[in-house]
């Protein structure tokens, strides 16, 4: 059949108001297949369906589809079984209709009766809410059976009401002694019933069977009617009599003939309430009950709105109660009770037996004039449930006071609370009726008084209850007074409503201590407890904080991170009695985190927790999930601090396994973090007991065990690299106190580096990590005695990535002082935005003081007597360790006095030589010593470039300003400086065409009164010229701007501008400020570390300057450098460059430690004096430190010249850097084997920047074997310390000098310097592998060489000539003398025994060079003479002196003097004869031409170098063995002949066949190295 037709029946039907509000299409969807059903609903099947569809792209509609005959209460029970499920309807019709059969298939509906018609209901609701799948299927199965119970209550409305008559008239005939009541009452009662004052939903009948002592039910099974009936599927009772107790015999002995009662079942016709029962006993004439009609139904609204006096048989009850109290009508009291029993509760008066009713009203009646809580229970007649009626005052009356005494009811009846009525009307008194029910039955033995009790005492003003439960509290009476006075009304309802008396006194412990602390301090307390509603403890935590209540964003990430997850919170604000602020108590309900669900135990980690969770407040501790471990492993929140700064440093080190990874580990084997820290505390706890170091390993042992069963292979390597660390600390202050012998803020580990391989290389020889929630620093260092910087980072997460590149930086650097190198760092976690700048700077230094307290926490001291003092409560796991220093730094340039004062606190045996720099130190700035050090660097690039810029003029750009301490006094060492461009971080400085001696004037006002580009005279600027400001967004550039820097653009960014500049031609890039801004093509800014200026950089092979000096660090990577120097730019390294403020600091460093000794810095009067002697040896210390530079970088020239020769050397010791250093070659951006062959190969060497690190590492490793021999123990070394110290010291403290506590590193230094930087890093390795000798032996014979060839004097006349001639002709000087130094070592090295007379080298050997030197010129061969001559006219011409010119050129001829004194002292023989023998026999022999052959020897080979130079010396030696033998020969003869003539005679026929030889070669247009060695032996055959 088409649903068109009753869908079109309906929509002529309805009014549009009904029809529009629904959403048509699925209406129609609906009615469509209900049209289908309505066949069966006419043959007596209901139909009910509930659909749930899409309504739109984003929600679902529920429908409810309904069609039945018409029955009546339809509507209404049909919504009060949807609202009863929880939902709600937005849309709802009900239409009756009238439907007929025609023919087979045909329906007809109309809305009008016809006369076959049949009248049906359809229900149509669109829910406002989603019916969920589960909610569908109980809710459709409630409608179904809803539909029958209405079904099944009509078709049986008449029987029922018939059933009712008849028993009716059997009533009458009831003998009167069986009823309490005249039987009219109970005709008329049953009449009122039948009268529509109560509706029939059911009937039933038993059977009562009496047998013996045993009295019985029986249904009657063909006698139920209604819900009651067979049809009734499934049966709304029992089929047995089971809402009646076993035993009757109690039943129908103590009810009446009528019972009117309630069964807990709810109806679902009509109205959702429990079904009222009417119970009917029927006696046989005897008066023995034979049957019970029971009657289901409900009673009519109008019974509960009507006089109780107008409802027959319960007037009766009520008159018998009014009457028998003899009140008299319209008194008081007789008023009072009759308006307690109208306003009753009405089922409790139909169901309540006389008695007991009256009881109770005179109760109540009493009750009105003495206001308090009072309970009347009423057990149900068929002893299925208890009806309490409880009263309580108003004044104390709340929802959480019915819950309590619901609770007290449940457990005092066994029970539950299946309803509860509240009824609040005029009275004073509030009446709450609960109805406790049991399906065990209700048992009649309660002691009603007690629970009455109960119900009082919980009832009991909440105020009067604490004050007993205070007064118990406290034995002191005025005390609890107080307290009492203080905080009876302080509590609101909300607490009141949750919390008892004893939890509240509790509390008010808590809340005492929290008044007397500040406005952000708490109070904590966990506890596992349940407040009012709840059925079983749970964790909680109550936070207690003063003024306004705590934000829980704030607090519940914490409680989240310790592993607990909070699922509710109560706030309650407290306000004691005479107190200005409010106290908060924030009660937090807890669950855990952790899935293992293990249960916590409060009590054990109570402690733990509330500390830790106390120190996160506070922000003593960090914010993350390994705080976890307090609750996981009851870890102290020391314990979890101790792991934390383990994972940090962790983090510092760049450990594959991010923190995510640590924290998860840990957290997951909770048992293993607990033995970390004890295999810590094994380690390093003072106090411990048991042998450290079976403890130790007894810990290793076991955690090595549980990793057995740790899955996870990245979290076996978290828990074995923290063993490796754990192990591998030496020292730590974890276990000192601190002040008022609290634990200090901060831990300091002392790491041995080079023993963990997680550690990137390089590694240090040892650092000090120090960790703090605010903070955190490292401190790295080279070698026990190192030195260096610490700054103020910025980089959070790599802070010690950046100090490992200085530290390296530094390494080399420290080359030429003392100390090797160590750099420091520390960073501040917890800087707020938007604070002021001093603000800030107290910040900084608050976290830099105790930055240095955690390095000096675990550093070893001094006493006067120069013995070690452990520091207190360290346990060391190394050696001694003394010698910490440290200096200023990026972001700690003022803060060398804040260090000395932190160390003199400590009593550290440095005292103000702790950081140099201090206010009585050298000021790096006023000396401009650092500048002035990187300008020598400058002067001799340029020098040697042919330019005098101290006298001619240069053009400059830089970095920085004129307030700075290296570009300031950088800009102001020569006059002739023109300074085109500069930029710092505000401004921009741009001078196209300067005037130099103006714009020095004006440079130097700026520099004197520490002003910035800004303050700069713009009319002192050339034409054109600008100073701009770099947060302008875009610059309009002049003409002479654009053609001055090479921009084609008129308007650019100041980003751009810089840029353009780096790229400009000038003479001088000048580097005096903060940031990396040349790198290599093949860099990425990434790579440099520099992010802030990565829009300003350049790559070197773009920079069109000529020289490029680094007065700061970093202006350049290596690999930019490298670049740089490979295009053809000057440049060395900022190690280099800058190193003399680090030299300075140096020596300010050992000549205080020397004063220490001398003047008490704790007397005024000697500190003053000692500050003074100090400040006069400024310029001593200035000459001393600049002498190192212009060394340093002259041997760089040098290295330079000599690079392809000593290429092969340098890569060997390249190699030995590596193997001895660690050196990591690619970081040092030095070249691979394979690298640099392509290099050689390609007539390439290595570069400036390169050799300078070169020369560094090998000053470190010659340093190093120096330091482990006996050489600075040798009292010819003394010199070499006295030299060390300004000459004011020298004369009056040579004594105390001697004694220096770092005499040997002094000593060792100074040489070490000395041998590098005037003969060259290769040098010393080279005469080792040549001879074999040890570094020592080297440096014996250098000491030697050095006094007896004079060379100080030589070098410092040559250095003279700076500036007067040409640096070239200065480096050729150089480089003669150094061959002959290095012919003069070798010729020692391969004598070692001669090497150990002393007094022979210093004594005959000296002598005899000196008379050598002016001898030779007179004594030499024809050929040496003339090429003397030649090279003394070309020095002559070059410029150089007389003196100096004779000595250079005779450089080469001196190579023989060490032979030739040699052959004096083993004969008679004076000087000048043992040199005309040796000068005539290599003359005769050509012996000479045959080492020049030799010199001449082209090679790329190193073997076939090696090769020559060992045939060169073995010439050397063969013309002195053959000296020899002629001296033997001489002395055999007994002519007059000379000592050559005799051994010529004697030697004629060896000598023809050689001098046939030699003539051969020389006739020979080539000459090989097989040929020359074939002649030297030759030679060697003339004296074998």
């Amino acid at each position: 059949m088409p649903s068109a037709q009753f869908s079109d029946f309906l929509k002529k039907t309805l009014s549009r108001s009904e029809i529009d509000p629904l959403h048509q299409k699925i209406f129609n969807a609906n009615l469509a297949a209900a049209t289908k059903k309505l066949p069966n609903v006419l043959d007596g099947e209901d139909y009910v369906s509930i659909n749930t569809v899409r309504e739109d792209d984003e929600t679902h509609l529920s429908t409810i589809t309904l069609v039945a005959t018409d029955r009546p209460f339809l509507i209404d029970s049909f919504s009060t079984i949807v609202h009863a499920a929880g939902l709600r309807m937005k849309n709802l019709f009900h239409q009756s209709f009238f439907m007929n059969k025609e023919g087979k298939n045909k329906l007809s509906f109309a809305k009008s009766a016809k006369s076959s018609g049949i009248e049906c209901d359809i229900i149509y609701a669109e829910l406002s809410t989603v019916c969920l799948p589960k909610q569908e299927k109980s809710l459709k199965k409630t409608l179904e059976t809803m539909l029958l119970d209405v079904r099944l209550a009509t078709k049986d409305w008449q029987p029922m009401l018939e059933k009712l008559r008849a028993i009716k008239e059997e009533i009458r005939h009831v003998p009167a002694s069986q009823a309490q009541y005249p039987l009219h009452e109970y005709e008329d009662f049953l009449q009122y019933l039948h009268d529509d004052s109560f509706t029939f939903l059911g009937y039933r009948q038993y059977a009562v069977e009496h047998k013996g002592k045993e009295t019985k039910l029986t249904l009657k099974r063909d006698k139920g009617l209604g819900i009651l009936s067979a049809d009734r599927k499934p049966a709304f009772l029992g089929n047995d009599a089971d809402m009646f107790s076993k035993d009757m015999r109690p039943f129908l002995k103590r009810t009446d003939l009528i019972t009117i009662s309630k069964i807990q079942k709810r109806s679902l016709v009509h109205r959702s309430v429990p079904i009222d029962v009417i119970a009917i006993k029927r006696t046989d004439h005897k008066g023995v009950v034979k049957k019970i009609d029971l009657f289901l139904g409900l009673f009519t609204s109008i019974t509960y709105s009507r006089s109780i006096f107008t409802i027959p048989l319960i007037s009766n009850k009520i008159n018998n109660i009014i009457n028998n109290t003899n009140f008299k009508e319209r008194t008081h009291n007789y008023r009072a009770l009759v308006h307690i029993l109208e306003k009753y509760p009405r089922d409790e008066v139909f169901q309540m037996d006389e008695e007991t009713l009256s009881a109770f009203a005179q109760k109540l009646l009493a009750l009105q004039e003495c206001q308090r809580i009072a309970m009347f229970p009423r057990i149900d007649v068929f002893e299925r449930y208890i009806s309490a009626l409880v009263y309580v005052p108003r004044s104390v009356y709340d929802t959480r006071l019915r819950i309590i005494f619901s609770k007290i009811l449940e457990e005092s009846f066994d029970g539950t609370t299946s309803a509860f009525y509240t009824n609040m009307d005029d009275s004073m008194l509030v009446r709450v009726l609960f109805t406790i029910t049991s399906d065990k039955g209700v048992d009649r033995k309660f002691n009603f008084d007690a629970i009455e009790r109960r119900l009082i005492n919980e009832g009991q003003d909440w105020s009067e209850k604490l004050a007993t439960m205070l007064r118990s509290k406290y034995s002191d009476p005025a005390k609890a007074h107080e307290l009492i006075e203080r905080y009876s009304h302080a509590f609101p309802a909300s607490y009141k409503e949750l919390y008892e008396d004893y939890q509240a006194a509790h509390d008010i412990r808590y809340l005492e201590r929290i008044l007397n602390k500040d406005g952000n301090d708490i109070e904590l307390d966990l506890y596992e407890s349940c407040t009012r509603g709840q059925t079983s403890e749970c964790l909680r935590l109550k936070i207690y904080h003063k003024d306004k209540p705590i934000t829980l964003s704030d607090i519940l990430p914490i409680i989240g991170h310790m592993g607990l997850r909070v699922i509710a919170e109560s706030p309650h604000s407290i306000k004691p009695v005479g107190e200005k602020s409010d106290i908060w108590i924030h009660d937090l309900s807890l669950e855990s985190k952790d899935q293992s669900g293990a249960k916590i135990d409060v009590a054990e980690i109570k402690a733990n927790f509330e500390e830790t969770l106390l120190k996160l407040w506070y922000k003593e501790m960090e914010d993350d999930a390994l705080n976890s471990l307090v609750t996981l492993a009851n870890l102290s929140w020391r314990d979890v601090y101790l792991l934390r700064a383990y994972m940090k440093y962790m983090k510092q080190i760049r450990y594959q396994h991010g923190q995510a990874v640590i924290i998860k580990a840990l957290n997951t084997h909770a048992d293993i973090a607990r033995n970390l820290t004890r295999l810590f505390e094994a380690r390093f706890n003072p106090a411990l007991k048991e042998d450290r170091e079976k403890t130790t390993k007894k810990f290793v042992t076991a955690i090595k065990k549980q990793l057995e069963k740790v899955k996870r292979l990245e979290f076996d390597h978290v828990f074995r690299s923290m063993i490796d660390l754990i192990m591998n600390t030496v020292r730590t202050n974890f276990y000192q106190k601190g002040d008022a012998n609290g634990l200090k803020p901060y831990i300091s580990f002392k790491i041995k580096s080079k023993q963990i391989e997680e550690i990137p290389a390089p590694r240090p020889w040892a650092e000090i990590f120090v960790y703090s929630p605010g903070f955190e620093g490292v401190h790295l260092r080279g070698g026990p005695i190192a030195r260096g910087g610490l700054r103020w980072s910025d980089r959070l997460d790599d802070f010690r990535t950046e100090v490992l590149g200085l530290m390296k930086a530094q390494m080399v650097k420290n080359g030429v002082i003392v100390p090797v190198g160590s750099k420091g760092g520390f960073v501040i976690k917890d800087m707020p935005d938007g604070i002021s700048r001093d603000e800030f700077m107290a910040r900084g230094i608050k976290a830099y003081k105790l930055f240095i307290s955690g390095l000096l926490d675990i550093t070893d001291n001094l006493n006067k007597s120069k013995k070690i003092v452990p520091p207190k409560d360290v346990i060391r796991h190394d050696g001694d360790d003394a010698y910490l220093v440290v200096a200023a730094d990026k972001g700690t340039a003022s803060f060398s006095d804040i260090a000395n004062g932190v160390a003199r606190d400590y009593g550290f045996w440095l005292d103000d030589a702790f950081a140099s720099g201090g206010s009585a130190g050298y000021d790096h700035k006023k000396m401009g010593i650092t500048a002035r050090g990187g300008w020598e660097a400058v002067k001799r690039h340029f020098r040697e470039m042919g330019t005098n810029i101290q006298e001619e003029e240069f053009d400059v750009i830089g970095c920085g300003d004129m307030g700075g301490d290296v570009f300031g006094n950088g800009m102001l060492l020569s006059k002739h400086i023109r300074l085109i461009g500069a930029f710092n971080h505000l401004h921009i400085f741009c001078d196209p065409n300067p005037d130099a001696a103006k714009s020095f004037k004006e440079r130097q006002r700026l520099f004197d009164n520490v002003l910035g580009w800004d303050q700069y005279d713009e009319k002192l600027l050339s034409k054109g010229g600008r100073i701009f400001n770099r947060n302008d967004k875009e610059l309009t550039l002049t003409p002479e701007i654009q053609s001055r820097f090479g921009i084609e653009e008129k308007k650019i960014s100041p980003f751009q501008l810089i840029h353009k500049m780096l790229k400009a031609e000038t003479d001088l890039l000048w580097f005096g400020g903060i940031g990396t801004y040349i790198k290599s093509k093949g860099e990425s800014h990434i790579d440099v570390s520099d992010k802030a200026n990565d829009m300003l950089r350049v790559n070197a092979s773009d920079v069109k300057a000529k020289v490029i000096g680094e007065g700061a660090n970093l202006g350049a990577t290596q690999q930019g450098r490298i670049d740089f120097a490979l295009s053809g730019g000057r440049i060395n390294t900022d190690f280099i460059d800058n190193s003399a403020g680090v030299n300075s600091s140096d020596q300010e460093v050992n000549i205080k430690i020397l004063l220490s000794h001398l003047f008490d810095p704790t007397n005024k009067t000697q500190e003053t004096k000692r500050n003074k002697l100090l400040e006069s040896m400024t310029e001593d210390v200035a000459e001393a430190v600049l002498t190192n530079n212009y060394q340093q970088t002259q041997a760089l020239s040098l290295m330079g010249m000599n690079a392809r020769d000593e290429f092969s050397y340098y890569m060997r010791l390249i190699t030995q850097f590596e193997h001895r250093l660690d050196m990591d070659r690619a970081l040092e951006s030095l070249p691979t084997l394979e690298e640099a062959e392509i290099r050689y190969d390609t007539g390439e060497s290595f570069t400036r920047p390169e050799l300078a690190t070169i020369l560094c590492y090998a000053k470190i490793m010659f340093y190093n074997d120096l330091l482990a021999s006996d050489v600075p123990d040798m009292d010819s070394a003394e010199g070499w310390l006295m030299d060390y110290f300004p000459e004011k010291l020298q004369k009056k403290y040579d004594d105390e000098i001697k004694e220096h506590s770092l005499r040997r590193e002094i000593i060792a230094t100074q040489i070490t310097n000395s041998v590098v930087n005037r003969v060259g890093p290769s040098f010393i390795y080279r005469c080792a592998e040549r001879t074999g000798a040890k570094a020592e032996d080297v440096v014996r014979a250098y000491l030697f060489v050095r006094q007896m060839l004079s060379l100080p004097s030589m070098w410092k006349e040559i250095e003279d000539l700076d500036n007067k001639l040409p640096a070239s002709v200065q480096l050729k000087c150089f480089n003669e003398i150094l061959r002959l130094v290095e012919h003069c070592m070798i010729w020692f090295l391969s004598r070692p025994a001669l090497l150990k007379k002393e007094k022979v080298l210093t004594g005959d050997f000296c002598k005899h060079f000196d008379a050598l030197i002016k001898l030779l010129p007179g004594i030499l061969p024809d050929e040496l003479t003339q090429k003397y001559d030649g090279r003394l006219a070309e020095n002559k011409a070059d410029g150089l002196t007389q003196s100096l010119s004779h000595r250079i050129a005779l450089c080469q001829n001196l190579v023989s003097c060490l032979d030739i004194i040699k052959l004096c002292l083993d004969s008679n023989l004076s000087i000048k004869e043992a040199a005309e023998l040796y000068y005539g026999l290599g003359d005769v022999l050509s012996i000479v031409w045959l080492r020049n052959q030799a010199r001449g020897l082209q090679s790329d080979n190193s073997w076939d170098k090696e090769a020559i130079r060992g045939l060169i010396d073995q010439l050397f030696d063969s013309q002195s063995q053959i000296a020899l033998h002629a001296i033997a020969v001489k002395k055999e003869s007994k002519g007059k002949t000379s000592v050559l003539d005799a051994w010529l005679d004697k030697k004629k026929n060896e000598v023809k066949a050689y001098s046939q030889l030699i003539d051969d070669l020389k006739s020979n247009s080539h000459t090989t190295l097989s040929m020359l060695t074939t002649a030297e032996q030759r030679v060697r055959s003339l004296f074998d």
